[in-house]
């Protein structure tokens, strides 16, 4: 496994969410949302929650050119989802499109990939706003397969479990 590129962004947060979107235009709503952390859009990006209501949060992201490992101990919550790219590039932006971060997370270009986001620390600010969040979110992101599919690996957080 390489790690081909991995950086940080600082996010805005309003109604406990941001997207990862491309050049496209979003749909107004994600097919599915796994235990109320990560849900992709129908023709492309994704929607990821929060425990935040609204303010920011620090993301840290990698790109892979496989599927890599993931420590589920380091975590509270764990759930991937295939997304679409059309073209090529993906960017962390802010709910209302507040904050706009470009990042290298499709670097394979255009394609489907797997979003695996991993969250802890939800519970703790639930419904807060802060700038940043105490929260930890983190993205891994390889092209998916033929048969990858949106899975839960973990969800062990009240906010997870809600609804």
């Amino acid at each position: 496994m390489t790690v081909l590129a991995e950086g940080t962004a600082r996010v805005s947060v309003d109604y406990h969410q941001f997207c990862v979107i491309d050049e496209g235009e979003l749909d107004p709503y994600p097919a599915d949302v796994l235990c109320h952390l990560v849900g992709a859009f129908t023709t492309s990006g994704l929607l990821i929650s929060t425990g935040i209501g609204g303010g920011a949060v620090d993301v840290t992201w990698a790109s892979h050119d496989v599927e890599p490992t993931t420590d589920l101990d380091a975590w509270e919550d764990v759930a991937q989802v295939v997304a679409n790219c059309p073209s090529g590039s993906w960017d962390l932006v802010g709910w209302g499109n507040e904050s706009r971060d470009a990042t290298a997370l499709a670097s394979n270009g255009p394609g489907r990939y797997v979003v695996r986001v991993s969250a802890r620390g939800r519970d703790a600010v639930w419904d807060d706003t802060l700038d940043p969040s105490t929260e930890a979110i983190h993205l891994d992101v390889w092209p998916a397969a033929d048969d990858d599919a949106d899975l839960v690996l973990k969800a062990t957080s009240e906010v997870a479990s809600a609804g």
